[in-house]
């Protein structure tokens, strides 16, 4: 049999919409491993305290979330089972390109865990630890990118609940699914074949357990309580 496996999907004040894809499940284990890559410009910045005053954390109609990014530009990622980079293209994606990169620059993705993990699928991350901030970006759909890019292994894709629901939610393409193209995916990044490493690294021991929106609700302490082993990222820094 052919197991349902559901799209990267956000829960918001909507209720949570699975939308049911069927795919097969390959017999082989994806071998993956992890780049880890260090600019000078920005290496400092690693070492700053993870999660910030997020109680002051900027709007999503704040001037410091709405900065265009570079036509390109690197952000490094340290979690606890090692680091890995994202390469960003704007081009693929540019609304999704602008968003992120003006997460990362607020450290929005400082201190939050990877709460999804599916084999031969994806992994998802990308909601604040900090509720007040997660409440706030929970409904801050930023509108659709074409789909310029296929959903590869390595590929790094902002979640949706729907069309023009993207907020902060982010997955990686732990195999080819080149499926989700048709589906409003698109992808603006990737994780090359090195960097693949320490994704191969996180701990799926969770699977699909944690809700989403008692981690929005509850912040980390739900996540802590119940999940104590769940793999998380320290900090992320553009280079």
């Amino acid at each position: 049999p052919v197991p349902e496996m559901s799209a990267p999907v956000v829960a918001s004040k909507r209720h949570l919409r699975v939308a049911g894809v069927f795919v097969g499940v390959l017999a082989a284990s994806v071998v993956l491993v992890a780049l880890v890559t260090v600019s000078s410009s920005h290496a400092s910045e690693l070492d700053q305290p993870s999660f910030p005053d997020l109680d002051n954390f900027p709007g999503p109609d704040s001037s410091k979330m709405n900065v265009w990014p570079p036509a390109q530009y690197d952000v490094r990622c340290e979690t606890n089972v090692g680091d890995f980079t994202i390469h960003v293209h704007r081009s693929w994606a540019p609304i999704g390109a602008k968003r992120f990169y003006n997460l990362v620059e607020n450290y929005f993705y400082d201190d939050t865990y990877f709460f999804r993990w599916v084999h031969q699928f994806v992994i998802q991350w990308g909601i604040s630890g900090n509720p007040k901030v997660a409440a706030e970006y929970q409904n801050a759909d930023i509108t659709d990118d074409p789909t310029t890019h296929s959903n590869r292994k390595g590929t790094v894709t902002f979640a949706t609940s729907g069309p023009n629901t993207r907020t902060t939610q982010l997955f990686v393409n732990l195999v080819d699914n080149q499926f989700l193209d048709t589906k409003g995916f698109a992808p603006f990044g990737t994780i090359d074949h090195d960097g693949m490493e320490t994704i191969a690294k996180i701990n799926g021991q969770y699977k699909e357990e944690a809700d989403q929106n008692k981690i929005t609700s509850e912040g980390n302490d739900y996540i802590k309580r119940n999940f104590p082993h769940m793999s998380y990222i320290k900090k992320c820094r553009v280079q």
